[in-house]
């Protein structure tokens, strides 16, 4: 079994000038599986997904964007606009 970096690690892509997770329903729950095996109680399972959120903040140059996505649907259209979930920090 892989370990939980190397399965954290493959949900997300990291792009030139941006780091975005694309969050389909299996990958979600996988992440949150993941939340779940590192903690017990479920608010530290939400600090634990908060944190990785802040990871990737963190890891964004100045010129970077951080977007989660998540898509539920295999209809959706892949409108960064319209499908970001979660939050996108932009960096002026």
């Amino acid at each position: 079994m892989a370990s939980i970096k190397d399965r954290r690690k493959k949900l997300f892509k990291k792009r030139k000038h941006r780091i975005c997770i694309s969050l389909g329903e299996e990958d979600y729950k996988e992440l949150v599986k993941l939340a779940e095996e590192e903690f017990r109680t479920p608010s530290q399972q939400i600090m634990y997904l908060m944190d990785l959120g802040y990871d990737l903040i963190d890891q964004a140059s100045s010129r970077s964007r951080v977007v989660i996505r998540t898509s539920h649907s295999e209809d959706s259209e892949d409108d960064e606009e319209n499908s970001a979930i979660g939050f996108k920090v932009d960096h002026d």
